[in-house]
Order: structure tokens, then sequence, then C-alpha cells
């Protein structure tokens, strides 16, 4: 029987020890391949990160650039972030590679997470993320989309701090527990907002917990879809457009999903 190992980011030099971030990383890589729709899709009125012009990214790791929505008063604007929260009081910008992912749980509470929680929400444009499976001693990689192919948002936290190098806006996806699709390989999965609640998530006088909180739950498995992507994926620096070709679909003969 093929056996899961916990999502992984494809890369081990990321360090995994607990910090004042999340203490596991559990999304680690997405794509963003249809850059052309961003701006209408999510209703952007001003696009600083220059989206539409974008190449397409097939497999984001943590630390590089990606554009991200944020909501200043009652404009969206796009702007662009590094994978990896650096909160403003941080004196290395190396956290960032811990501060990949922020849990549902604790991001309320977490010194990193909490004022951005509160006052500095975005929504992470992509249209798939990537999952881990260990069979023997291969790592198989998975694609999880969409049923419909359409663009999704992460629900995100972003900052602003300043470094040697200027000024730096950087953000980090929110994860909660997995579901039905996705349990075969991890007990977390990222958190995928429905449509409806993508507005209310960024509203800037939106700050209690109690009304963000219900917003963090398992994206619907049955509107989800996955299937095998190429091994070449286990490489952070493999970007390219075969990443997101289908090389398997799964049967649900499979003991994967027994």
């Amino acid at each position: 029987m093929n056996r899961v190992a916990p999502f992984t980011t494809g890369n081990a030099r990321l360090p995994w020890k607990t910090s004042k971030c999340s203490n596991a990383l559990m999304c680690g890589r997405y794509s963003l391949v249809r850059l052309q729709g961003i701006t209408k899709r999510f209703l952007v009125e001003k696009d600083r990160a220059n989206v539409e012009k974008l190449a397409s990214l097939f497999n984001l790791a943590p630390t590089e650039p990606a554009p991200v929505v944020i909501e200043e008063g009652e404009t969206r604007i796009a702007i662009s972030a590094l994978f990896g929260l650096i909160p403003f009081w941080a004196k290395d910008a190396k956290i960032a590679s811990q501060c990949i992912n922020a849990r549902a749980e604790s991001v309320a509470e977490r010194p990193a997470f909490r004022e951005s929680f509160r006052r500095r929400r975005c929504l992470v444009p992509s249209d798939g993320y990537f999952e881990w499976q260990t069979e023997g001693k291969s790592r198989l990689p998975w694609r999880v989309v969409r049923k419909d192919g359409d663009l999704f948002a992460f629900a995100g936290l972003w900052d602003k701090s300043n470094g040697s190098k200027g000024e730096t806006h950087s953000f980090t996806i929110i994860t909660t527990e997995t579901n039905g699709l996705t349990k075969q390989f991890h007990d977390r999965m990222p958190v995928i907002l429905s449509r409806e609640n993508e507005s209310l998530w960024l509203a800037p006088y939106v700050t209690e917990p109690r009304t963000l909180t219900p917003l963090l739950k398992p994206y619907p498995a049955d509107e989800m879809d996955l299937y095998r992507v190429t091994p070449d994926m286990n490489k952070a620096v493999f970007k390219d457009a075969r990443a997101v070709e289908r090389i398997l679909q799964p049967s649900p003969s499979s003991d994967l999903f027994d």
C-alpha cells in the first residue's frame, strides 16, 4: 500500500524549528498560471504589481515574489510580496522561511501574525497547490485544483518591513484542518476562501477574531480535484510549464484513496 508522507516544500534546507511563527510547514508550493484574469476576478482597482504583465508562476516557492490583493480604504490593490511573512518588528529577514504558514487555530495569538490578522489581511490568488506522496524511496508530487479550473484565493496575511534594501512587502498563507480529498497527504490544508467571503476577509473595518475565524474552514472536497505531476517538482528551482501538466489521473480504486 502507498504511504503518504506529511506535505513538504521539497526543499529540506528550510528551517523547521519552532519559532514565533508557525511550527510546521503545510502549504509551501503553489501555482498561478493565468495571471491575465486576476484584476477582473478579484476586482482590483490599482495594479501596483503589474499583474497582467507577469510571466506564469508554475512552481512558486517560499521567499519568492508573488502578487497578493489587499484593501486600503475601499480600494482593492494588487501588490508584489515575498512568500514568507517578515513581521514589521523582525530584526532578521530570515524569519520569513519560518513564517510561510499560519495555523487558523492560533493565528489570532501568535506574535508574528496577530496584528496582521486584525489589520493586514490579503487574498493570495492561485489556481493550484502541490502535495507530496511517498512511495518507497520516491516522492511523488500531486497538484490540487478546483474542479472547474477557476482561480481561487488563499486566505493570507501581509506585512511591511524596512531593512537594508528598503521597504519589503511579505505574506503568509493560513492553513486549517484538511478535507476528505487531501487527508491522505496531510492533516492540514491551505484555507481557500469561498468567493462570497473574500470581501469580508479583506474589509479593513473588520478586526474581531470572532468574525474572521469562522471563515478559516476546509474547502469542500467535492469542489476540488487532484492529479500527479512530474517528479521534477521535487526541486523548487523547477519553473517549467510541465510543473502543472497532468501525468496520471487518480483512480477511485487506487490505494491512495482506499
